[in-house]
């Protein structure tokens, strides 16, 4: 399993997003930077570009993330320290789904409320039959799961199949990089930045 940490890219980045996400994908623990198209607006009929960090582990995922859209400009997201203080703070929304794509059958695991029309929309994103569509429900939500959270773990993992891929959709609350806490002292930020 990897997990994968999504957002929208900002359309006017500060910095070149190339230069960005290879350094990126340089960070320990990332596995790969994807750029992908997400979800299609209905009035242009044009898809808005997503970028996905793929890493080992959930929170390795969102802070890689959180530093890239800092560089480019983009909103970045105010992590909870683990998934379940996410569903403490916000039961309400889902922000993670996992996706395998398995011998032409895609597996879902989501939280929702609404199987079928889940179910339904995840074929049809998935450009398979229904039947292919085997969803498995770890959670209630209120309504169907989020066509963010299905897009990004579809697209994710045809991607990176046969690995099956968590994706973490950044939540809407958004702050500036430098007001979130940091793990290390400043001294030893400095010690370690002058060691490499």
């Amino acid at each position: 399993m990897v997990y994968a940490a999504v957002s929208v890219l900002p359309r006017h980045a500060k910095v070149d997003i190339d230069a960005a996400v290879a350094e990126t994908r340089r960070a320990p623990g990332v596995v790969n930077v994807i750029s992908y198209a997400g979800l299609v607006c209905e009035k242009t009929g044009l898809a808005r570009p997503e970028v996905a960090v793929v890493a080992r582990g959930y929170w390795l995922a969102r802070q890689a993330l959180a530093r890239l859209m800092e560089k480019c400009g983009g909103p970045v997201a105010l992590p909870a320290p683990n998934p379940v203080q996410e569903d403490v703070v916000n039961p309400s929304r889902v922000t993670r789904g996992t996706a395998h794509f398995v011998d032409g059958r895609l597996r879902l695991w989501l939280a929702t409320s609404e199987m079928e029309k889940t179910r339904a929309l995840a074929a049809q994103l998935a450009a398979i039959a229904e039947v292919h569509v085997d969803l498995r429900v770890t959670g209630e939500a209120e309504g169907g799961a989020p066509a963010d959270i299905l897009t990004a773990a579809i697209a994710l993992a045809r991607l990176l199949q046969p690995a099956p891929v968590q994706v973490i959709v950044t939540p809407v609350l958004t702050v500036p990089l430098a007001i979130v806490p940091r793990t290390e002292a400043p001294e030893a930020a400095s010690d370690s930045a002058l060691a490499a």
